[in-house]
């Protein structure tokens, strides 16, 4: 039996593996990862206020929501942004009930969580496989597709923080009767840094989690109750574009040992592919090179020892940036 071991090839990282259980950011992610709305987005009921029949790409807000005497008003600075390029949105939430209510914070204490949904345009399939490697496209391809059918959600960071995290409001807070919160948001027109968005239509989406009949940091009973407002976009196409999840995965399979690895156990041992663009930081970090990347997983395990193949591409030239292996026994 072989001896448990992760190979890297290419000019990024260390032989060093990903731990089983470690999760990237992106998309999905994407990934693209992408993840993504609020940490308490599953036990959310959200009150969408009414909008405009005539709320067409060129209308800035304010879009508004209210219910419970709370009310969140939104506006964008432009509704036409460049790839690559940056659009302000304008928060106020409004307490106008008759009594207080308890919100969360979102980051550097922004009261609502913001993202914009872009589409992902016509994906070039790219290169045609036969065979084992054509059979691993044409599965991560479909589940690629089905992840994001209706489009990949980007976070709007706020647009002025210069806070640490740790100084940022923690839990439950309260907004009184009368009172009002204002906060900015910056979305850049972009999937992950350093990756364009693709042109086409886009939506701005603002939730603001609440609660009522309570003090912070007390019991509760049910879900938070939310506001939530949409707001259309458009990207223009930039000066460059990412290259598409198909030719990430042509550019993993043209390797010759990932090829072989594919080939060399049944086809139905594979239980896991997974294609994603990603960006953990600027620097690599174990077996993730630094910057953005297109990530192709290979994983079987589906009667047989668990093995993967992992390949890092990069979105602008399609180079494969390094490819990483865990054989038998890997317990990663």
């Amino acid at each position: 039996m072989r001896e448990p071991h992760t190979v890297v090839k290419g000019t990024n990282g260390d032989a060093r593996s990903r731990p089983r259980g470690q999760r990237r950011l992106g998309p999905s992610l994407l990934v693209l990862a992408i993840a993504l709305l609020l940490p308490m987005a599953a036990r959310i009921s959200t009150s969408t206020g009414p909008q405009s029949p005539s709320a067409a790409s060129t209308a800035k807000g304010p879009f508004a929501a209210t219910a419970d005497g709370v009310s969140m008003d939104v506006s964008l600075a432009n509704t036409v942004v460049s790839a690559g390029d940056s659009v302000n949105v304008s928060i106020t939430i409004t307490n106008s009930g008759s009594a207080p209510i308890v919100y969360v914070p979102q980051e550097c204490g922004s009261p609502a969580a913001v993202r914009v949904t872009v589409q992902l345009g016509t994906q070039a399939f790219g290169r045609e496989w036969s065979g084992a490697e054509g059979d691993v496209k044409a599965r991560a391809l479909s589940d690629f597709s089905a992840k994001h059918a209706n489009g990949v959600p980007v976070e709007a960071r706020p647009a002025t923080c210069n806070l640490p995290p740790e100084r940022w409001s923690v839990g439950e807070q309260q907004l009184g009767v009368g009172e009002s919160l204002s906060a900015d948001a910056t979305w850049t027109a972009e999937f992950v840094p350093g990756v364009s968005a693709p042109a086409g239509p886009a939506v701005m989406t603002a939730v603001f989690a609440y609660d009522t009949g309570r003090k912070p940091r007390s019991h509760r009973s049910g879900p938070y109750k939310g506001l939530s407002v949409d707001g259309p976009l458009t990207v223009l196409a930039g000066t460059s574009q990412a290259i598409t999840a198909g030719e990430a995965v042509d550019a993993v399979l043209a390797d010759a040992d990932v090829a072989s690895f594919v080939r060399e156990s049944p086809r139905e041992s594979l239980s896991g592919l997974s294609v994603f663009l990603q960006y953990i930081a600027p620097e690599t970090q174990g077996i993730v090179p630094g910057g953005p990347s297109w990530e192709i997983d290979i994983i079987r395990e589906e009667g047989v020892s668990r093995e993967w193949a992992i390949g890092f591409v990069d979105p602008a030239t399609g180079m494969l940036r390094s490819v990483s292996f865990c054989r038998t026994p890997c317990d990663r």
